[in-house]
């Protein structure tokens, strides 16, 4: 929970059932460290009501009409301020080990002299120290990152290299390389050459599809091994998505469908 400005954190009063309702706020319920007065004569802390007007000009109990320039300080001397001045309070921090009490008229002067409210200073300190820290380790991390795509951007050749030889002759023994090209630039973070064909790559797929079907059709001539790669092709392609036109994509699934193989993997 962020911390309070010290202007928002309010005296607490020692006996507030001797507190005159006239003198609560009625938008935060406290008792008004800056105490101001509409013109309807009705009591609010100076921020609440501000607050409050910035969104309709009425007073929060009586609805009657107000703008921010018919706010007043409670008259000095007045009765309302010597009631309220009157009132004997504890310091916000009491409960951080600050004994002071007094009236509330004085709490304004003891707030910058309040020990636990210099603790709580620090501790804002420290935490803005903290997050600056933070930024910093963030910064430091976005660029080492940074740094690392450039890297991996610069070996994408490389990586082509090693997976695309340039040939589109793909086989029955060598479907597995055709997967794993397909596989290794589907990854967000990888781009796909642009010296690779795409449609020279599903012509490749489509192939295989047809020699699965004939050898579907042979029954003494089924090759297992190459049906499951032929699965994992076609799982590849679907998860693809920068490979295919939507035409292609519709006839891949057309055939996993077909197949029945989306049940499989």
């Amino acid at each position: 929970m962020p911390l309070l400005p010290l202007q928002l954190m309010p005296a607490i009063p020692i006996d507030p059932k001797n507190i005159p309702e006239d003198l609560v706020c009625a938008i935060c319920l406290g008792l008004p460290a800056k105490p101001v007065m509409t013109p309807c004569e009705h009591v609010f802390c100076s921020e609440c009501i501000l607050q409050s007007l910035a969104i309709r000009h009425q007073c929060p109990i009586d609805r009657c009409e107000v703008t921010p320039n018919q706010i007043s300080d409670l008259r000095k001397g007045s009765l309302p301020w010597r009631i309220w001045a009157g009132t004997k309070v504890k310091c916000a921090h009491h409960i951080k080990g600050c004994a002071w009490t007094g009236q509330i008229s004085e709490y304004e002067q003891h707030v910058p002299v309040c020990e636990a409210n210099q603790q709580r200073d620090d501790e804002i300190a420290s935490l803005k120290a903290s997050v600056e820290a933070l930024k910093r380790k963030n910064e430091d991390l976005e660029q080492k990152n940074t740094a690392l795509l450039r890297r991996q951007q610069m070996r994408l050749p490389e990586a082509a290299a090693d997976l695309f030889t340039g040939s589109y002759d793909y086989n029955q023994k060598t479907i597995a390389d055709l997967t794993k090209l397909i596989s290794h630039y589907s990854s967000g973070d990888v781009i796909k050459p642009g010296n690779i064909d795409s449609n020279k790559i599903f012509g490749c797929v489509e192939k295989f599809y047809h020699i699965f079907l004939r050898m579907e059709f042979n029954g003494n001539n089924f090759n297992y091994n190459f049906y499951h790669e032929m699965k994992k092709l076609t799982a590849a392609c679907q998860a693809s998505t920068d490979w295919f036109t939507r035409r292609q994509k519709d006839h891949i699934d057309a055939w996993v469908q077909e197949q029945g193989w989306e049940f499989e993997l």
